[in-house]
């Protein structure tokens, strides 16, 4: 028996046991002796990481979801289809949502450590080697990842999102509807406490009255202007996972070989659905991003 879009590997570990179901030339095999007339068999299809994990074990190597991987996982989950990546194929759309999602100063931290390095490097520090220098940079957290953790990145206006789009009002709010229906960003207000001057960042379900301090656990009073609500928005779970792990140019490399493999010329928007994804395995490698189609 076979599926059409989840094809199997003929491989000698998904054989199983001797006896009983097992996976032989890419198709599922069931006894069907004991069975009678009118009766049915249930077949429990390998996911796609057995599948992997099987291939792999063959051939003596481990396999193991990635933390990229998983958070590519996710984020695709939340998208729907691979052809939703394309409303982020905009360069400074991409800038953008890596600035929304960096800690506070670490762009700073970086250009200060470059400038540093080229002015140690013009005084005539040539005693100093480029490698030590380097090591010293990474040791210091020049190369750490900036993405913020959860609750702690930056919130910026809708305006932000307009300039990133060439000034067209209308396709930046449509694109940050769709962020929103899709998990990407969230919307919310900034509150200072009238008591301490402690300021924080709620989202929307957050915002009806009582709305509380998190810096003194007071209740604030007028935690709103009466000139009215401005709305900021930052970073979703889904996408700060995929910012954080670096793996937002897999999904990208993911849905360029999807539309290779389909044949189907490279654009914007199309209508291949998640079932052309399944007709390779995107693999994290030593040596970066791997492809492999399935057999």
């Amino acid at each position: 028996m076979r599926v059409r879009d989840r094809p199997l590997p003929a491989d000698g570990t998904m054989r199983g046991p001797r006896f009983g179901r097992s996976f032989r030339g890419g198709a599922a095999q069931a006894s069907l002796g004991q069975l009678r007339r009118g009766d049915s068999i249930e077949v429990a299809w390998p996911p796609s990481w057995t599948c992997l994990a099987a291939v792999a074990r063959s051939r003596g190597l481990p396999a193991k979801p990635s933390e990229p991987g998983l958070a590519a996982v996710t984020l695709l989950h939340s998208l729907g289809s691979i052809d939703e990546v394309g409303w982020l194929l905009h360069p400074p759309l991409i800038d953008l949502l890596y600035r929304l999602g960096e800690r506070s100063g670490m762009s700073w931290w970086k250009k200060r450590w470059t400038h540093t390095h080229k002015q140690l490097r013009a005084l005539g520090v040539d005693n100093v080697d480029n490698a030590v220098l380097e090591q010293a940079a990474r040791d210091l957290g020049r190369d750490d990842p900036a993405i913020a953790p959860a609750g702690e990145g930056r919130d910026l206006a809708f305006a932000e999102f307009r300039t990133a789009l060439g000034g067209d009002a209308e396709a930046a709010s449509r694109w940050v509807q769709w962020a929103e229906r899709r998990h990407l960003l969230v919307r919310g207000a900034p509150v200072e406490c009238t008591a301490g001057g402690a300021r924080s960042w709620l989202p929307m379900g957050a915002l009806p009255p009582p709305v509380v301090c998190a810096g003194c656990g007071r209740e604030i009073d007028q935690p709103f202007p009466p000139s009215g609500l401005s709305f900021t928005y930052r970073l979703g779970e889904p996408l700060r996972r995929v910012l954080e792990t670096d793996s937002l140019g897999h999904l990208l490399a993911v849905r360029w070989f999807t539309e290779l493999f389909g044949n189907r010329k490279l654009s914007a928007r199309s209508s291949i659905s998640m079932s052309r994804l399944r007709a390779c395995w995107v693999v994290q490698a030593p040596s970066g991003l791997v492809v492999v189609p399935r057999m």
